[in-house]
């Protein structure tokens, strides 16, 4: 798992095996389907986490890998072609609050347009918070297992108040190829901090909260609100 704060690097010598991609040329969105299915982990923000990720069909299905802040998965992704910057992390026109990466303007959570699982499936959904992440990880709310479902690995995160779950695969992540897939899992908040924005990222053996590279295709799972 990528350990150190917004560093995601070596990509050309990580590609798994022979897995490719389906479906990972750039896609018009989809028409909205609002219609899904969410777990109660009885949290006590209310906070519903969907039961699979935006793009996946069955909870163990990788689904889409975005950048942050964009709503088209692409075949590589990097600073190059990232949307809201002009080549590098350092020409940031978009969601920047620090004037050495940019023009400043004092973004720091995606809006409305930007974020993916509004996009694709309608407004009573959301990417999560960096708060509402740190909530799912913490221990004494939810124990998380790794597990394989239908041979794919990833967590089942069990609430401890309701003993409901549900199972996070390790999707990998998409830079100049699809990488560690099935080893690795990258879930992006809407929060930013610096050039990056917050994710769960983990591995067989830990998970963890911090920020990532914000250029690159990672998973989004989604949320809504108890009402």
């Amino acid at each position: 798992m990528k350990k150190t704060l917004f560093t995601i690097v070596a990509l050309a010598c990580c590609m798994v095996g022979t897995w490719m991609l389906s479906s990972c040329t750039e896609k018009e969105n989809k028409s909205v389907t609002p219609e899904h299915e969410c777990v109660d982990l009885a949290l006590p923000s209310g906070t519903l986490w969907a039961t699979c990720n935006v793009g996946a069909e069955n909870p163990e299905e990788l689904g889409y890998h975005f950048a942050w802040g964009e709503v088209v998965e692409k075949d590589t992704c990097g600073w190059g072609n990232y949307k809201w910057c002009e080549g590098t992390l350092d020409k940031m026109i978009k969601y920047c609050v620090e004037s050495e990466r940019g023009t400043v303007d004092g973004l720091s959570e995606l809006e409305p347009e930007d974020d993916a699982a509004i996009v694709f499936w309608g407004n009573d959904w959301k990417t999560p918070t960096k708060e509402q992440l740190a909530e799912l990880r913490d221990s004494t709310l939810c124990t998380w297992t790794w597990t394989k479902l239908n041979e794919m690995g990833g967590y089942q995160v069990t609430s401890k108040k309701n003993g409901k779950s549900l199972f996070l695969p390790a999707a990998g992540y998409i830079g100049d190829k699809a990488i560690e897939v099935g080893e690795d899992g990258y879930y992006w908040s809407t929060t930013l901090g610096d050039e990056g924005a917050f994710i769960i990222g983990f591995d067989a053996k830990s998970t963890m909260l911090y920020g990532s590279y914000r250029c690159y295709g990672q998973s989004v799972r989604a949320v809504r609100v108890k009402k």
